[in-house]
């Protein structure tokens, strides 16, 4: 009687596969859970297409926030893939066209570490403990680094003069009309709201108090906003934000070439997942590096205070991190241990971040 003959990996991933991996691609983060794609398998590859209409941001010129989503979407599908024994490989289009890529699979790939920790990312925009920076963190780095030869990774503290000038981001994200109305579209104030859209952020993970969201509801419109902006809302989200950012262990900042922001988003959701993996808290923090490159592009309509801060920001992380002029700050993330559990609803609301 002969032997039986060894199992033959299928070629392509079964139905119940492919779903499991469309579903963790969805996990992938994006400028205010936006989620700018659609996905689309054909039985031979999945199409990735960028979806405009819900890429439209003024925090997003000429596409630099969905070059690093695109990133962060390869890298969790590669990751997701290699769960179910798959390699990817992918061909990359021209941001102007519909269909950013096309993501084929190969049998046979060991099984990424990070595997079973894609849907333990998160974002915590709270306050975290603030413990030391330690060799824990670097080694993080490190490990992912080596895969990325091209970028650079720092992790350093928080200067006053850098937690300063990234408060101050956030004033400009706020009252900044052609920002705030951006950002308020995806804000869903109701459990109700967000479990209908199924994207955007619902606004207990912003890291607003019960006490702040009577304010930040009535925020949305631009004439309440600009009056309390002269009674003193500035200086309190100046104040608010200081106090969240000086609470960190520290920070770590992926810099390259602008032309990198792709890969930026690749390794940035591989550190972001190991570090949550390993029990630290997360906060990515995109303003500085994104309206930085879009300012360098020399693009026209941005507004003036927005570019000057940005690249005051830029010029202070390469003199942090020793960075050369060639390089360019990418995405810069906030890190440290969670003060208590993470929020009641993280669990149900996990794909709106």
């Amino acid at each position: 009687m002969s032997a039986p003959s060894p199992l033959i990996p299928s070629a392509q991933p079964t139905s119940i596969q492919i779903h499991s991996i469309i579903a963790a691609a969805h996990w992938s983060p994006s400028g205010d859970n936006c989620q700018p794609w659609r996905l689309a398998w054909n039985g031979s590859a999945l199409a990735i297409s960028h979806d405009e209409s819900r890429a439209a941001h003024s925090l997003n010129p000429e596409n630099v926030a969905s070059l690093l989503t695109l990133g962060t979407l390869l890298e969790t599908i590669k990751i997701k893939a290699s769960a179910e024994g798959f390699s990817t490989e992918w061909t990359l289009n021209p941001i102007s066209q519909a269909e950013w890529a096309t993501v084929r699979f190969s049998p046979g790939a060991e099984p990424d570490s990070l595997g079973r920790s894609l849907a333990r990312r998160w974002t915590d925009r709270r306050r975290y403990r603030q413990l030391p920076l330690s060799a824990k963190h670097l080694s993080y780095v490190q490990g992912e680094q080596e895969f990325f030869p091209s970028l650079k990774v720092t992790t350093l503290l928080f200067t006053p003069e850098l937690v300063e000038l990234l408060a101050e981001t956030e004033v400009c994200s706020l009252f900044t009309n052609r920002f705030s109305n951006d950002i308020y579209r995806w804000v869903r104030f109701t459990r109700k709201k967000a479990f209908q859209t199924r994207d955007g952020l619902h606004w207990s993970t912003l890291g607003v108090g019960i006490d702040q969201l009577p304010p930040f509801f009535l925020m949305q419109n631009p004439i309440i906003r600009r009056a309390l902006s002269k009674v003193g809302a500035r200086s309190a989200v100046r104040k608010y934000a200081r106090k969240r950012l000086s609470a960190s262990a520290g920070y770590f900042c992926i810099s390259g070439e602008p032309s990198e922001l792709i890969e930026a988003g690749r390794l940035g959701l591989r550190l972001w997942t190991r570090f949550n993996d390993a029990g630290e808290s997360v906060q990515p923090l995109s303003f500085v590096p994104l309206m930085s490159v879009a300012g360098e592009m020399g693009l026209e309509g941005l507004p003036r205070q927005a570019v000057e801060l940005a690249f005051r920001g830029r010029d202070l992380l390469r003199k942090n991190t020793a960075v050369p002029e060639n390089k360019h700050p990418l995405w810069l993330f906030r890190f440290g241990q969670p003060l208590g559990d993470k929020p009641e609803n993280y669990l149900n609301l996990r794909t709106f971040e």
